[in-house]
C-alpha cells in the first residue's frame, strides 16, 4: 500500500497562502482553526489525488482524532496524546481502504451549508472542496461567502 501523508493547518490559511511548502511527500491542507493536523493516511493504494481528496481525509482524521480524545478523558485511559495519534491513524486508514467516505454532516439541510461559531466568528465549509470561510461577524456573512465559493467550482 501507498500511504499519502497529509499536513494540515487548523489556522483556516488556505494552502497557497502559507507562504511555507510542504515537505517532500505530503500534501498541506486547511483543517478548520486552533490546531495543526498531521497524520498518515491510505485509500484505495493510491496517492492523494486532489486537495479536496486530502481535506476530506484529514476531517475524518479529525473527527476521530476527536472521538478518541473525549473516549480517553471519559474512560480515564491515560493514552498520550502520540498514542492517540498512532490508534487514530489506524482507524482511518482502515475506514478509507475499505469504504468509499464521503463528508456528508446529516445536521446541514439540503441547499444549506455547515457553518458554525468558533471564537467568537462565524465560519462556513465549501460542500464543494471543502475549504472553510474566512472568519465573519455574522452566520449569513460566513454562509454568504461558501454558497459564493461554491458556485466558482
Amino acid at each position: 500500500m501507498k500511504l499519502a501523508k497529509v499536513l494540515g493547518r487548523r489556522d483556516g490559511v488556505t494552502p497557497q497562502c502559507t507562504g511555507v511548502a510542504p515537505p517532500s511527500g505530503y500534501v498541506q491542507v486547511c483543517v478548520g482553526r486552533n490546531r495543526t493536523v498531521a497524520g498518515s493516511v491510505r485509500h484505495n493504494a493510491q496517492m492523494v489525488q486532489s486537495e479536496r481528496e486530502a481535506r476530506l481525509f484529514a476531517l475524518l482524521e479529525d473527527n476521530v482524532r476527536t472521538e478518541l480524545q473525549i473516549a480517553n478523558g471519559m474512560l480515564d485511559l491515560g493514552l498520550s496524546g502520540q498514542n492517540l495519534d498512532r490508534i487514530m491513524e489506524g482507524v482511518t486508514s482502515g475506514i478509507l481502504y475499505a469504504f468509499d467516505v464521503e463528508w456528508s454532516p446529516d445536521w446541514v439541510k439540503d441547499g444549506d451549508v455547515h457553518a458554525w461559531e468558533e471564537d467568537g466568528g462565524w465560519l462556513a465549509r465549501c460542500s464543494a472542496c471543502l475549504t472553510d470561510s474566512p472568519r465573519s461577524d455574522s452566520r449569513e456573512d460566513a454562509a454568504s461567502w461558501a454558497r459564493a465559493h461554491e458556485s466558482s467550482h
